[in-house]
């Protein structure tokens, strides 16, 4: 008893010093908080006639707190597989946005749009099959966008129009930004699904590839059959490869700026398509921002979105 007694003085102290420490924080956050409220993105749906479907699609602005402006800057934003268009938000892109916009009062207004295709799209056209339910990469540079310039008053310009897409949406900003680079002025890419050769190549050499990853030869060759069936022909297969668009863009003054990252332990292997998109890259001279790490994941994007986020950014603050 005496002990606890001898204590009783100790532990009010530090209650004390706890409860002001705590109020110190709420204070600070609530400072925090009063510079730009934050705002989670809008979500929706639409009916696509190109698509024979609904189309789900999120909006998210960089400064609420500021009022729209017509021909707003816009970043278009892909998905992962598997994903759809919350993925912006629950990967938490959208909160590094809010918190960016929070500390810094100079931090550029644009706007995010997020959107659902299928589980494994590759946002391309299924079997260049240019309408109908898989037609997804003429639907979005046909229908989508411009339904969005005209209903949101958003960008219509190269200069303030963005491409950005983790996994396999890295992949379908990469490909889309080299196939319409009079459309986009910049592109980012997190761990995207660029294929270490055609992916029309042998069963033999997918399957030896796939043994030195994590993903095995069971999941990848279920995959490799998903991607096979949209990109039919070796062609086709190419037509659609960032790598191989890299290898014969014809204008490098009108190269969109480049930004990827990758992982060196990536679960599907991903780093040694990153090795021959940037082998082909030096080669042919094109500029690039690449960030690789040899110690990561497919799930650097955790780590890495305010690089991300900062990439973008810049190049509307550079303007």
């Amino acid at each position: 008893m005496g002990k606890l007694w001898l204590n009783l003085p100790m532990k009010l102290y530090k209650m004390a010093r706890f409860g002001i420490c705590a109020m110190a924080l709420s204070v600070l956050l609530t400072s925090f908080s009063n510079l730009a409220k934050a705002e989670p993105p809008h979500c929706e749906s639409y009916p696509s006639r190109q698509l024979e479907k609904n189309v789900d699609f999120c909006i998210q602005r960089s400064r609420p707190d500021l009022p729209p402006r017509a021909n707003e800057p816009v970043i278009y934003f892909m998905h992962g597989i598997f994903r759809d268009a919350n993925f912006w938000a629950v990967s938490g892109y959208a909160e590094t946005i809010e918190e960016f916009a929070k500390k810094d009062p100079n931090f550029p207004s644009f706007t995010i749009v997020s959107f659902s295709t299928s589980a494994l799209s590759f946002f391309s056209d299924s079997g260049s099959l240019h309408k109908g339910r898989g037609s997804y990469e003429s639907w979005f540079i046909t229908e989508f966008i411009p339904m969005m310039e005209k209903t949101q008053s958003l960008c219509h310009e190269r200069a303030c129009r963005l491409i950005a897409g983790q996994s396999m949406g890295g992949f379908g900003a990469l490909k889309t930004a080299f196939r319409y680079p009079e459309l986009f002025s910049a592109v980012a890419a997190s761990s995207p699904a660029l294929p270490p050769f055609n992916f029309q190549e042998s069963t033999a050499r997918f399957i030896s590839f796939f043994k030195r990853h994590p993903i095995g030869i069971i999941r990848g060759l279920v995959m490799l059959k998903f991607a096979q069936g949209i990109f039919t022909t070796p062609e086709y297969a190419d037509e659609n490869d960032p790598s191989y668009l890299a290898r014969i863009f014809p204008n490098k003054a009108r190269l969109p700026q480049i930004y990827i990252e990758m992982g060196g332990k990536d679960d599907y292997g991903l780093q040694e398509g990153y090795a021959r998109f940037t082998r082909i890259m030096r080669e042919r001279h094109l500029p690039y921002e690449g960030h690789y790490f040899k110690n990561a994941d497919h799930g650097l994007y955790y780590e890495r979105r305010p690089y991300f986020i900062r990439f973008l950014a810049d190049h509307f603050q550079n303007q």
